[in-house]
Formats: C-alpha cells, sequence, structure tokens
C-alpha cells in the first residue's frame, strides 16, 4: 500500500513503527529533494540515524525523535515548526527553509501501531512573508523614528488638508511648530486658519484659491502667531492631487519653520545698511576688488571721483584698471594691488595735482588683503583719505616756527620758555653770549639751577604771581654763567613768564 506515495507530490516517508529506530520503509523523491539527500541514505537505516550527522541541524534530530515519542505513546498525530538549512548543490550557498513536519500514526485493524508516516509541508514562503512584514514594520517604526528627529533637527513638518472633509492632518513636528502637544488634537480647517498672523491670512486664503484653481503647488512664505503670543515664519509647501473626477481632492504639504533664518537676515540687512550709511557718510574713497581687478563694492565719494574722472558710472563686476588711467597710474594701481594680493597689508602717501584747481593734494592710500572663511585671498581692500588740508596746515606751522626761529634766534637778550615743571623748553642763541651756555644745555633742566641761590626765593615767587595772571616788570635777579661769574640784567615780562 506504501508504493503510492512515490506517486504524490508532498515530500512523504514511511517509518516502521514496530522496531524503536523507526526503520525507514519507502520514501518519495519529492522527500529526497526537500532534504537535500539520496535513496541509499535512508536504506536500511534507522530514520533517525539518517539526520545524526547533520551538523547544520544539530537540534533537528531531538525535536523528530520527540515528535515521533509522542505519535507511539498517544497514537495520535503530532507535528512541529522547524528551521531547516540546506547547502544548495549548485551554489553552493546555505539557504533557509521553515517546514511542517507531520508525524501521523498508521493503526491495524486490531488498534495496534504499526507504523508512521512523516510528511513535510512547506512553509518558506508564508515565514518569508511574515519575516518580510515584521521586517518592514520594524523599518516603517525606524522611518518613523527618524522621520521625527528629521523634524526635529530640521525644524520641518508634514501636513495633509482633506478638501472634502476638511480635515487636517500635522505630523507632530508641525504641532511642535505651532506650540502644541504632538496629536493633542484633531485638527480642522478652522483650527489650521486661526494659527495664521492675521496680517498673513488673506494672502493665504489667495494662495489656496489659485492652487484649488489653476492646479499650480501651494507655495507660500507667511506668519504663525501661537496661543503664547510667539510669531513665527514659516515656508508651506503643498502639492494638489485630484479624484477619479479630476477634482480637486488633496493637499499634501510640508512646513519649515524659517524663524531663524528670517532673524538672522533681518540683522545682516541692519548691519549691511549701518555699513552702507558709515562708508558713504565718508568723504574718504573706499573700495574693494576681487583677483581680476573687478569691483566688488565702493562707496559714493569713490564712485563720484570715477565718474568726473572716467565720464562714466563704474559699476560692480567693472575693472578698475582700464586705458583711461594712462600707464603710468594703471602701472602704479595694479603693483599696488598686486603687493596686497601677495598678502601685504601697507600705507603708502601720495601727492599729485587737482585737475580742478591745480593745487597740490595729499592723501594716503591703505590697501589690506581680504580673505576667504578657508583662508585663502580672494580680493583687496582699499582706503584713501585725503590728507590735504592736514599737511598744508602742517606746512604752514612748520613755516611760521621757521620764522619765529629766526626771529628770536636775531635777538640780543634771551627768549625763553618752560613748561609746568618749570623746564626749560626752547632757549635763543642769546643765552651762550650772555650766560655761556649752549642753547640746548638748558633744555630739559629746571630754571631753579641756573639761577643763583641768593635770587631762587624772589625769582620762584615772581614766576607764580606771572602764573596766576600779574604782570611783572623791571624785575632783576643773577643768573649762573659758565665761567662762575654774575651777570646782572633786568628780566623781561616775556622772558619770565611761564608757558604751559
Amino acid at each position: 500500500m506504501f508504493r503510492i506515495v512515490n506517486f504524490l507530490n508532498q515530500p512523504l516517508v514511511v517509518l516502521d513503527a514496530t522496531k524503536p529506530i523507526f526503520t525507514v520503509v519507502e520514501v518519495n523523491n519529492s522527500y529526497l529533494k526537500f532534504v537535500n539527500k539520496n535513496e541509499i541514505d535512508f536504506n536500511e537505516k534507522g530514520f533517525l540515524e539518517v539526520f545524526l550527522d547533520d551538523e547544520l541541524n544539530p537540534e533537528f534530530v531531538l525535536q523528530l525523535s520527540t515528535s515521533l515519542d509522542k505519535v507511539v505513546l498517544s497514537l495520535k498525530p503530532d507535528n512541529f515548526i522547524q528551521k531547516y538549512l540546506i547547502i544548495n548543490s549548485t551554489t553552493h550557498k546555505i539557504e533557509t527553509y521553515y517546514w511542517k513536519i507531520d508525524n501521523t500514526p498508521v493503526l491495524d485493524d486490531t488498534g495496534n501501531l504499526t507504523h508512521i508516516i512523516n510528511s513535510i509541508v512547506d512553509l518558506t514562503p508564508i515565514e518569508n512573508t511574515k519575516n518580510e512584514i515584521k521586517q518592514s514594520i520594524v523599518e516603517a517604526d525606524k522611518g518613523k523614528q527618524l522621520l521625527e528627529k528629521a523634524e526635529d533637527v530640521s525644524k520641518f513638518g508634514t501636513w495633509e488638508y482633506d478638501l472634502k472633509s476638511q480635515k487636517i492632518l500635522w505630523s507632530d513636528g508641525v504641532y511642535k511648530m505651532c506650540g502644541y502637544e504632538p496629536q493633542s488634537f484633531e485638527v480642522n480647517f478652522e483650527k489650521g486658519f486661526n494659527i495664521i498672523h492675521p496680517d498673513d491670512r488673506q494672502k493665504a486664503i489667495e494662495v489656496l484659491e489659485n492652487t484649488l484653481k489653476t492646479g499650480v503647488d501651494y507655495n507660500i512664505e507667511k506668519r504663525l502667531q501661537l496661543e503664547s503670543g510667539e510669531i513665527k515664519y514659516i515656508i508651506s509647501r503643498a502639492n494638489l492631487t485630484n479624484d477619479q473626477f479630476g477634482n480637486p481632492d488633496k493637499l499634501f504639504g510640508v512646513f519649515q519653520d524659517i524663524t531663524d533664518i528670517k532673524i538672522q537676515q533681518e540683522e545682516l540687512i541692519k548691519i549691511q545698511t549701518n555699513q552702507e550709511t558709515l562708508i558713504n557718510s565718508s568723504t574718504d574713497l573706499i573700495w574693494s576688488i576681487d583677483k581680476n581687478y573687478c569691483l566688488i563694492a565702493a562707496n559714493n565719494a569713490w564712485l563720484k571721483l570715477m565718474l568726473t574722472y572716467f565720464g562714466t558710472q563704474v559699476k560692480v563686476g567693472d575693472s578698475v584698471l582700464n586705458n583711461g588711467l594712462g600707464d603710468f597710474e594703471y602701472n602704479k594701481w595694479k603693483t599696488y594691488y598686486q603687493r596686497s594680493f601677495n598678502g601685504e597689508t601697507f600705507t603708502v602717501k601720495e601727492q599729485g595735482i587737482n585737475q580742478n584747481t591745480f593745487k597740490t593734494d595729499y592723501s594716503t592710500i591703505t590697501i589690506t588683503p581680504m580673505y576667504s572663511a578657508s583662508g585663502d585671498i580672494f580680493g583687496v581692500a582699499c582706503y584713501l583719505k585725503d590728507i590735504t588740508a592736514e599737511t598744508e596746515n602742517l606746512i604752514a606751522l612748520e613755516n611760521t616756527k621757521a620764522e619765529l626761529n629766526k626771529i628770536v634766534n636775531s635777538s640780543l637778550d634771551i627768549i625763553c620758555t618752560f613748561n609746568d615743571n618749570d623746564d626749560f623748553v626752547n632757549v635763543n642763541a642769546s643765552v651762550e653770549k650772555i650766560l655761556g651756555f649752549k642753547p640746548e644745555e638748558f633744555i630739559g633742566k629746571n630754571f631753579s639751577d641756573f639761577v643763583s641761590k641768593e635770587d631762587l626765593k624772589k625769582t620762584e615767587e615772581a614766576s607764580k604771581a606771572i602764573i596766576n595772571g600779574a604782570k611783572v616788570t623791571n624785575f632783576e635777579n643773577s643768573f649762573i654763567v659758565k665761567m662762575v661769574l654774575l651777570s646782572r640784567f633786568i628780566g623781561r615780562p616775556n622772558g619770565m613768564k611761564k608757558k604751559s
């Protein structure tokens, strides 16, 4: 009766239950293929003996023996699920199978157990599907966690608006962005609309209506006003989907919190405005160029001078080296710029003839490299300060000083000045003729060092009186001469007056 097993597709093996080793009576080809063995492996062997040397599935014999013993004792069918490893004969790789092993008793007419039919049901496709579903659930959970973290880090959230039910779905990121606990309430159109800043609501409606009418993507920058009063700037983008009849159905979108970016932009605008105001309020020339000698930025004073000089407005991106400069100026400025491109910061003084007044102008030019965040020089900053007035004043002062020195040194009397400490600051040349000291021997020394001791007190008193505004005339005292002789002379008010 058991010969029929060879005609069955289900893997089957018939065992002799009267012998304790469960001798194999018959095994079909399907079974041999499933367990990756040959018929000779089963000849004259006990069923358990066939699998004893299976190193890949050491627990299989114990599971099989336990199940067979249950059938012998209970005379009822038994089964178990087995994970079975087989080496693929073609790829030589280990493959995993999941089997349901059924052991079914065969009884004679008297109810005695004679045989046991062992069969295999391949559960591999089902188990693989279950594993894939489990893995998908795990991956979905990971994806949800990843999305939540991404929303927190990137300050964005996703939303869905059902146009028919007027219901809105927010991700956790949107709830947090709006100042709520995630999924703390159901969102509807009214709730979502009311959180928009009152001044931006009309614009939001207009953009939404345009999307529903034309099908273009929803894209708007707007403000949210939280219940706490906090204002947030967001960009909202969405795609419109239609139902089966082509009517607008749902909007799927994202919120991106750009509050920090807006604050930074506003601060940057303030800084830029402040900088532009500062440099444009200066009459000095300020400009910068890139390594191609093209203008990056300049203040109004520089632009005005270029317009006057060349007759055309120099714009950002234009070369600051052009033929209108002339060979000498062209080469001079190119050399200056190149020095700074090489990393040098320097200041030069220049003078030239003003083309409008035909007088000499004086200036200082400071050029310094500009570095990128990576430390590379990308251009140079230039500052030209007009020092004509200062220079002319200095020249006039020097001329006046020279004329005064001529007058003072031509006097036959001693003319000198003191500082607050009664130290000599200036002494004319007559001191050498009268007292025998050279002028430089007086400079920096106290006048008391040269007044005779008997006249020192009254000289100090006269000095204090002059400092206090009194007019002292015809004052006489004695000075020490280099030859240790006393020279009597009448002190003149101008000569005795202190200078601070």
